[in-house]
């Protein structure tokens, strides 16, 4: 397969890696990777860490690809595609051909459609106070904010509002966390194990709500269209939380704006841009995608950093013409972490539907705890770990590697299957 130059539009964790693998198999390899941000790589994962003091800033950084055909352009946002010409444009309105493209263009933040978001005095941006949190620019205005600020609300509560709940709390506002689901994380564990992380959270000074519906955001005067920053929120019963940092974690969406411009097929109800097995755009079989901004043609790929580098590291072996794992992508298990400050939560998942799988628990309400491993097919599919996460290294390596499980798998919330992974 003859490669030419090849174009990464993004230099998240995907692309980042994608440029990495290629050049470890084809050093002389032609690419050019374009960066929206001002700033090398980094790692986007550890922000609300950073946030919080846990994790110096120079950690955020990722290593750097390495090749004499290499360039990187940062603070080159692509803005057009001409699928025709083969070309990408950036914002400032540099073009650059390429004979292979792949999209790492990542996601943006869903602002959902609240009144009293937007600056009305501005050109659309966000009002004073009101804050998201995806980028360094992001971190840079919302970590003195919140040193400032003695009331914040964080609207969201999956695994970025819990993260930046927590990241607050510990910098001196009270915190609010607010989340119309049932439960936090409700997309990834159960009420029993969201019922222990609130309280948990609750115990480091956090209020959180769960069924709460947010109408806007207001101001001093108590509206959502006039000027200045915002002192409020108001819920959709009437009630009003005052504030003065709003927080918005409500997901993202993939970022596949130049991919629709330029007619890639994207699913209707993500924007995500359609691949094949190979990571292959169905529109342009010189154009692929990895990442945030990829969907596969059936089914859903988590937004998660694991599948993410998992993509990256097969479409780079494929290309090169190294042999992957399996012929074809087949997804990738993932495995969330949070610990410190007496949060421990653990989260890992096969993403490997099977009918009728087994779930075993183990909760002790008294202690915090909570333990679940999820098995079918032979094979760990799943756990999770609330409050004692002393077994994640192990399931984990099962997850990735699997091998035999044990007749009862409540013997792998009490004890090492013997032989193996320490």
């Amino acid at each position: 397969m003859s490669l030419g130059h090849i174009c990464v539009v993004g230099d998240g964790l995907a692309g980042n890696m994608f440029a990495r693998r290629l050049l470890t198999y084809l050093p002389q390899a032609q690419i050019t990777v374009f960066g929206a941000d001002t700033a090398p790589a980094y790692n986007r994962v550890l922000l609300p860490d950073v946030l919080a003091g846990r994790t110096d800033r120079s950690l955020l950084a990722l290593p750097t690809p390495e090749g004499p055909g290499l360039r990187l352009r940062t603070g080159a946002r692509v803005s057009r595609i001409d699928r025709a010409a083969k070309t990408v444009t950036t914002a400032s309105g540099d073009s650059e051909h390429y004979d292979t493209l792949v999209l790492a263009t990542g996601a943006n933040p869903v602002l959902p459609a609240l009144t009293g978001l937007r600056d009305p005095s501005g050109p659309g941006g966000l009002r004073e106070g009101v804050h998201t949190l995806r980028t360094l620019a992001d971190l840079d205005g919302l970590r003195p904010a919140a040193l400032a600020a003695h009331r914040a609300v964080v609207i969201g509560g999956g695994l970025l509002g819990v993260q930046c709940a927590r990241a607050l709390i510990s910098l001196g506002p009270k915190v609010e966390l607010l989340h119309q689901g049932p439960h936090l994380l409700d997309h990834r564990i159960d009420d029993v194990a969201g019922a222990i992380l609130a309280r948990t959270l609750r115990g480091h000074g956090v209020e959180v709500h769960t069924e709460c519906r947010v109408r806007g955001v207001i101001t001093a005067d108590g509206v959502a269209d006039g000027p200045g920053p915002a002192r409020g929120v108001r819920l959709a019963d009437g009630v009003t939380l005052d504030c003065d940092l709003v927080l918005f974690a409500c997901g993202a969406a993939p970022a596949s704006a130049p991919a629709v411009a330029a007619g890639l097929a994207v699913r209707p109800s993500t924007g995500g841009v359609i691949v094949d097995d190979w990571l292959r755009t169905v529109t342009d079989t010189a154009v692929y995608a990895i990442g945030d901004c990829a969907a596969p043609i059936s089914g859903a790929w988590p937004g998660l950093a694991a599948p993410a580098l998992a993509q990256a590291e097969f479409l780079a072996a494929r290309l090169a013409g190294r042999p992957t794992r399996t012929p074809r992508y087949q997804g990738a298990g993932s495995v969330i972490r949070l610990g410190g400050d007496g949060l421990d939560l653990a989260v890992l998942d096969a993403h490997e539907p099977l009918e009728r799988p087994r779930t075993v628990r183990l909760v002790d309400p008294v202690a915090g705890t909570y333990r679940s491993v999820t098995v079918g097919g032979g094979r760990l599919l799943g756990s999770v770990l609330v409050g004692d996460v002393s077994a994640a290294a192990h399931l984990s390596h099962l997850l990735t590697r699997p091998g035999p499980l044990p007749a009862d798998p409540l013997d792998l919330l009490i004890a090492p299957v013997k032989g193996s992974h320490p």
